[in-house]
């Protein structure tokens, strides 16, 4: 079932730079889990464990940008765990605010030099 054979570090240190991550209710109150094709076939762990490992990436990488597609518009994560893993893992300091994408977009070079460096798209 996996297609991807090396851990989301070594993809951010080989050139990744977009991550698609399918989301599930995690087994714990309050958790989301990374899981494909569900849980019961890949189970990656926790979402906060792998934006812990990102913005780790991120911190160590100033000058990089990364766009994050979550997937999980049918399972039954909740939207306020979603929210808590990026905040509880502190990358949410690098998201680029969705009120500034209403209209022009930012440059790499602009989103860098704000420190928003994380794009975050969520299918709803």
């Amino acid at each position: 079932a996996g297609t991807q054979y090396k851990d989301i570090k070594q993809q951010l240190k080989d050139g990744v730079r977009g991550l698609h991550l399918d989301i599930y209710k995690g087994s714990t109150a309050g958790s989301v889990n990374l899981c494909f094709p569900d849980c019961s076939v890949i189970n990656g762990g926790t979402l906060a464990a792998t934006l812990e490992i990102v913005k780790a990436w991120l911190d160590d990488n100033p000058n990089e940008v990364v766009t994050i597609f979550l997937d999980g518009a049918e399972t039954t994560a909740d939207p306020a765990a979603v929210e808590q893993a990026f905040v509880s893992s502190g990358i949410d300091t690098y998201m680029l605010p969705s009120k500034t994408v209403t209209g022009k977009w930012p440059t790499l070079e602009k989103m860098i030099s704000d420190g928003t460096r994380l794009v975050v798209f969520a299918e709803s």
